[in-house]
């Protein structure tokens, strides 16, 4: 394990926050979401069934959930992808599972995703990790910092109302409400697989965010359509509409899927702002993010935008602390990973979010 460098005012970093991350403050993991998903009170426990019944039916998980154990779930991945694969090639999983069912269970699972993140970060969240890395960069910066996540959950948002003073960050799309519009900009925050708070209009393409009265973002998107208060993707998306067209909204979410579809318009100049930030980068600090090889698209934008950037100058923070590391870069699949794609010179810290950054606050 090498040494972290510290920030100077010559440095243009990009902290790059993956699932790790927000483990750190109480968030799931993605191979913990399925488990959680039918052990942990969710909002609208109905809208499990359909999922409930593929898991029974197709990958014979108990039927009686007090006996479920979590290695008895498939991982949420191999789900989705699945059933991404038998609706794009029109497929049906037998005779009782036609395509309106998959739709169905497909649906059930990106609620599974929505409601474990919902619960398990209930209220306004631990933000202070988040919030102490943001306050660190612009100080020794001396410019707001820029953020990549590949999270769903609105930590980083709300970490950076915080440091910002009240200003929002800027998302790099075409947020249309007003709140948003009209308030000031502190550093950006490019959230390239969409956000639990972001409801999307496919006709007109409008995009919408939850704002609460503090001027936080919320999960819970309140007053930004017409109905006072709206669950950002499920129980109320029937009953309002678009205030441009009437159509009704939908969630912005790129669920973990081999068949990702970035195609939505402000995604997709998300993706365009993050390949360019990174390009520019002198510094990059990926924290909480394992590199799966199967999340191709993401290694595609990292290898385009950092491919002139020095191992040493990018930073992995891994689970563990400074009491008790994890696993040093040669014997870690993580670091493994990382050294493949980037170099064996890379700075990796298996000593936790939390630790790391009392490590970089002593310097």
């Amino acid at each position: 394990m090498t040494a972290t460098a510290q920030f100077t005012p010559n440095d243009v970093p990009v902290v790059v926050l993956g699932a790790g991350a927000t483990k750190a403050c109480g968030g799931p993991l993605t191979a913990e979401i399925l488990p959680q998903a039918f052990s942990l009170s969710l909002r609208h426990p109905d809208l499990l069934e359909p999922l409930n019944r593929l898991l029974v039916e197709k990958f014979r998980v108990p039927a009686d959930r007090h006996q479920r154990r979590p290695k008895d779930y498939p991982p949420l991945p191999l789900v989705l992808t699945l059933l991404d694969m038998a609706v794009d090639r029109r497929h049906s999983l037998g005779p009782t599972w036609t395509t309106a069912d998959i739709r169905a269970a497909r649906e059930s699972a990106e609620y599974a995703v929505f409601g474990v993140i919902e619960v398990m970060l209930e209220g306004p969240g631990n933000l202070a990790p988040h919030e102490s890395i943001l306050r660190h960069l612009a100080a020794r910066t001396g410019r707001p910092p820029t953020v990549i996540s590949l999270n769903y959950d609105v930590l980083v948002d709300n970490a950076m109302i915080s440091a910002g003073e009240g200003q929002y960050p800027d998302y790099a799309c075409d947020v249309a409400t007003r709140a948003y519009r009209e308030s000031g900009k502190w550093g950006e925050l490019l959230k390239i697989h969409g956000s639990l708070n972001w409801l999307y209009c496919p006709n007109c393409h409008r995009l919408d965010m939850g704002i609460g009265r503090s001027g936080y973002t919320y999960k819970i998107a309140r007053n930004t359509f017409d109905v006072p208060e709206y669950d950002a993707s499920y129980e109320r998306r029937r009953e309002t509409k678009c205030r441009d067209c009437a159509t009704p909204p939908r969630p912005v979410m790129i669920t973990p899927t081999t068949l990702k579809d970035y195609r939505n318009p402000h995604i997709s100049a998300v993706w365009y702002r993050a390949l360019r930030v990174l390009r520019e980068a002198t510094r990059v600090v990926f924290i909480g993010y394992s590199l799966p090889w199967d999340d191709t698209d993401v290694i595609y934008l990292l290898k385009r935008g950092l491919n002139e950037l020095p191992a040493d100058k990018i930073t992995i923070v891994e689970h563990g602390s400074a009491a008790k590391p994890g696993k040093p870069l040669e014997e870690s699949d993580v670091g493994e990973r990382y050294q493949a794609i980037f170099g064996r010179e890379v700075d990796y810290q298996p000593i936790g979010f939390v630790d790391w950054l009392h490590s970089i606050d002593a310097m």
